[in-house]
């Protein structure tokens, strides 16, 4: 195979590559969350996404308009209050569409209301899924009941009034039930969204973190291929052409995709035997010597004689890409540092539940 032949086959690949990207950025997961005032929706939120967007405090619910809360794609949307003079119910899905939204999440602090479970119909009447939501169940209690009897009672309650549904039990403030709750949304999309769901909501478990991991090794894929593909420069000291730049921003996507935004100087206080992960995860990514990091890592992964095998496991970004030791090479140097970050994830995600 000519010279010119592999160059031809490697930009088409790459423009391949980079629709499936511009794709992946493109999908949306929209989640609707209504309820009557104080239930815990911004407190919700704020816990799903892992970190503050949205005012959240004891005083009476006052939003009057929908309210986008948006990360890495994931889009939750505060409703307004409705079975009032303003938003009457009935008109209430006409301004509000179901169709808008892959999924609804009705939260309670207590008794479902005759407008939720009224509301509830007519979502389910549209075929869009309806999740249950019992908020401050940490507050839930009766001297001669036990815990689950309540839970039982109340589930049982809520099925007499629209039959069939998924009932899902959280505390915002302990964070328990969170992590169910995510996980039952995570089952009700398509596999495309449940892969933007699982990258960029907060993970509180081992199994929704190993999710995450799964879902950054696809965008592994496709930047290693974009890299290699849109190679610019030789690394010193390889005989490769990569795009360094495109390295770095793959790095920052993972490192986003696990929530961890905040200073190195946090996780050391909050980790302080996590040195090496801690060096491993921001050494590469910020700072003026992120781009000499990098070098070293590709360096480091630049012997290993098995990159030029990976072709026939990675149909996606094209054989003439996935054949090239640039691709192989960025390719491992992903997954390293993959690895790196959901260890740090697991390790901030065991203190914090820990300190609960």
């Amino acid at each position: 195979m000519d010279g010119g032949f592999i160059y031809m086959s490697i930009q088409g690949d790459a423009n391949s590559i980079k629709q499936k990207l511009q794709e992946d950025n493109n999908i949306k997961v929209k989640v609707a969350l209504f309820g009557q005032p104080g239930a815990g929706k911004s407190s919700l939120i704020n816990n799903i996404i892992g970190k503050k967007v949205a005012k959240a405090g004891v005083e009476t619910d006052c939003t009057t308009v929908e309210q986008a809360y948006e990360h890495g794609g994931i889009i939750l949307v505060d409703l307004p209050g409705y079975g009032t003079g303003k938003f009457p119910l009935d008109s209430f899905l006409e301004k509000y569409s179901p169709s808008n939204y892959d999924l609804f999440l009705c939260i309670s602090e207590s008794k479902f209301h005759e407008d939720d479970t009224e509301l509830f119909r007519m979502i389910n009447n549209n075929d869009k899924t309806c999740i249950f939501v019992r908020s401050k169940s940490d507050n839930i209690y009766d001297d001669d009941k036990s815990i689950s009897q309540l839970k039982s009672e109340i589930t049982a309650d809520l099925v007499n009034q629209v039959g069939a549904c998924d009932m899902i039990f959280i505390s915002n403030r302990t964070k328990d039930g969170i992590d169910e709750l995510e996980s039952t949304i995570y089952s009700k999309l398509d596999p495309a969204k449940q892969e933007r769901w699982a990258k960029y909501a907060k993970a509180y478990t081992e199994e929704f973190l190993n999710k995450k991991f799964e879902a950054c090794q696809s965008t592994i894929i496709c930047y290693a291929g974009l890299a290699a593909a849109n190679g610019i420069n030789p690394v010193p000291g390889l005989n490769i052409a990569v795009d360094i730049g495109i390295i770095l921003k793959m790095f920052n996507d993972i490192k986003d995709s696990y929530g961890l935004d905040r200073e190195k100087d946090y996780y050391a206080r909050l980790l302080p035997m996590a040195g090496e992960i801690l060096n491993n995860v921001f050494k590469v990514s910020v700072g003026a010597a992120a781009t000499d990091a990098v070098i070293a890592l590709l360096k480091k992964n630049a012997s290993k004689e098995v990159i030029r095998e990976i072709a026939a496991f990675i149909p996606l970004v094209g054989s003439a890409v996935a054949a090239s030791i640039g691709f192989g090479i960025c390719w491992y140097a992903g997954d390293y540092y993959n690895d790196n970050c959901r260890q740090l994830a697991k390790l901030v995600m065991e203190k914090e539940l820990a300190q609960k």
